[in-house]
């Protein structure tokens, strides 16, 4: 017998029985200790600034090659001016936004306010807000 697509076929009552019903009581554990983490949640902001110290400023490097991007240079070229500073600064130990003021390269082609631009961290997070209201956090 061959079930047709209209038809129910014993084969796949394992799948109803028994994967589905796990599954949603695994989802419903899950939620729950996940719920239970959000809610006893501790952020410390300045732990989270000095975090960010750690980089070297290294995550701005996309920000100041999309604005290379944007002043008119292709991707390769933004990106070759933006790879040697970020392996300078992470293996120096100097702040990526130093030697990129620094960079003759660069500061022709960004002016001061591009480059404090790129370097606002604010960028980053301008969504917080929306995705604390998400999930019911505001």
């Amino acid at each position: 017998d061959v079930a047709l697509w209209h038809e129910r076929d014993i084969s796949h009552s394992s799948a109803e029985r028994i994967i589905i019903p796990d599954t949603l009581t695994l989802l419903d554990y899950m939620l729950h200790r996940f719920s239970n983490i959000v809610e006893r949640l501790t952020v410390f902001p300045e732990r989270m600034k000095s975090n960010m110290g750690l980089t070297y400023g290294l995550i701005y490097s996309q920000r100041v090659m999309l604005k290379l991007i944007d002043s008119g240079m292709t991707r390769e070229q933004a990106y070759d001016l933006v790879q040697p500073l970020t392996k300078q600064s992470w293996d120096k130990g100097i702040q990526f936004r130093d030697l990129v003021e620094g960079s003759k390269p660069i500061t022709d082609a960004l002016n001061e306010e591009q480059i404090n631009d790129a370097f606002d961290y604010h960028y980053h997070i301008r969504h917080v807000d929306e995705i604390f209201a998400r999930v019911g956090l505001d």
